[in-house]
């Protein structure tokens, strides 16, 4: 699959039928924090090192290299901040194109996969992610049953993590908890690099606009397992990210 991968990439950088237009598309992103080279090797002096989730375009191929037990190639690559040098290629991916990406920030933006069970239990949530930092408990009045009901949040150093529990005198079949929210925290970078205090124009140019559905101050966006990542704006940057759930 990197053969094809390489030789595809070759035929279009040789053939250069990339137009004037895609040229500040960028096709690539850092899977961490990356070192930028004049050339094509470890003892060429650093120009900057990228954080995890730049996104770059490759302008140029270089030659293969073993590295952290990687084989890849060297690349020449241009960021969006109009950084350009060589990088190794066994650190980046290619962005999906807007729709897919758009798809997956939705359903795992926050950063990680979840199994079904989470959705339907604190306890496997803390299982799987590990203890929170903090963890609030508030009481509530279901208006159904005038039970007493709790919200529950999860605090960790990068999520704030609720889930809705019902009262144990409840009649019928519940799940122990049920997954109402994940939602964003400052100075953290998501999927994609996505972070508070982006643009909305480079959210838009990165998830496309055919799968968001805006309103004045809120971007939402549908995602694969029945819950919407809602975005809110404000003076046209990032202000919170909120992926919502539903209690069925």
């Amino acid at each position: 699959m990197k053969k094809l991968f390489y030789m595809l990439l070759t035929v279009i950088l040789s053939s250069g039928i990339i137009s004037a237009d895609e040229q500040n598309i960028m096709t690539h992103y850092t899977i961490d924090n990356l070192r930028l080279r004049e050339e094509d090797s470890l003892s060429s002096s650093v120009i900057i090192t990228l954080s995890k989730h730049t996104n770059l375009r490759i302008i140029e191929l270089g030659k293969t290299e073993t590295i952290d037990g990687i084989t890849a190639s060297w690349v020449k690559v241009l960021t969006k901040t109009g950084y350009e040098g060589w990088c190794f290629s066994g650190y980046i991916k290619q962005l999906a194109v807007p729709e897919e990406r758009s798809l997956l920030f939705a359903s795992e933006g926050f950063g990680f996969k979840y199994n079904e069970e989470e959705l339907s239990s604190r306890t496997t949530f803390i299982k799987n992610h590990g203890e929170p930092e903090l963890i609030n408990e508030v009481s509530i009045v279901n208006i159904h049953n005038g039970l007493e009901d709790k919200i529950i949040t999860l605090e960790y150093n990068n999520l704030i993590v609720e889930f809705y529990e019902w009262n144990n005198n409840v009649e019928g079949n519940f799940p122990e908890s049920s997954l109402l929210s994940i939602t964003s925290k400052d100075n953290i970078e998501y999927l994609f690099g996505i972070k508070h205090g982006m643009d909305e124009y480079n959210l838009i140019e990165l998830l496309g606009e055919t799968m968001l559905i805006k309103d004045n101050n809120s971007i939402w966006i549908n995602g694969h397992r029945g819950n919407v990542a809602s975005i809110l704006i404000e003076n046209n940057k990032i202000k919170n990210i909120v992926w919502n759930y539903s209690i069925e």
